[in-house]
């Protein structure tokens, strides 16, 4: 791999573009800063990849958006998105307290990047609980999720149309209720992001 360094204006079009050659540029420059930072912060390399990871989905979503003007230099600016998200985890986890967490010069996040961090945390929520449901219960939701028909998925599983809208209602309830009692869920639900 090359040396190479792109503009930020490069990096940007190569996100819009899932461009592999920038993409690798901005994990082999810029994820090891952000495992230095979680790992002095309670954290393992492995959740600074996962940080990371989150990081680019939300900043892939938002230069995808027409308005999207970047007011600090892109490193920064996905820093702040991941020290965002490091912080929230922490909190949600109870590892530590905020007053423990190194501050990074982060330049702040608009409303819609912060939007974008929760709902990455409601789907981390709702991939959470979606795994503890039983196999019938997963593929049920799956199916109903794909907008596929009762009468097909009732064909697929070889059962009744009527035990599938059944299970259905019963598995979707679950979900809700394990998602529901859940600490993180009123933050979330309610929108109290803060760092």
């Amino acid at each position: 791999m090359s040396n190479h360094s792109f503009t930020d204006l490069e990096l940007i079009e190569g996100i819009r573009n899932s461009d592999e050659r920038k993409l690798s540029y901005l994990y082999q420059n810029y994820l090891p800063g952000i495992v230095r930072y979680v790992t002095q912060n309670s954290g393992k390399e492995a959740d600074a990849h996962d940080m990371f990871q989150e990081a680019l989905i939300v900043l892939f979503r938002k230069v995808r958006q027409e308005d999207f003007q970047l007011t600090a230099s892109l490193q920064a600016y996905l820093y702040s998105i991941c020290r965002h998200l490091w912080l929230k985890h922490i909190r949600d986890s109870r590892l530590g307290k905020k007053s423990e967490i190194q501050e990074y010069d982060a330049v702040d996040l608009d409303a819609d990047t912060t939007e974008e961090i929760t709902k990455s945390g409601r789907m981390r929520l709702f991939r959470h609980y979606f795994k503890l449901l039983d196999e019938k219960c997963r593929t049920i939701l799956e199916l109903y999720f794909e907008k596929i028909p009762m009468r097909e998925i009732a064909q697929r599983l070889d059962t009744t149309e009527g035990y599938v809208k059944k299970r259905k209602f019963v598995c979707k309830n679950k979900l809700i209720e394990m998602i529901r009692k859940d600490h993180r869920y009123q933050e979330l639900a309610f929108g109290e992001y803060q760092t």
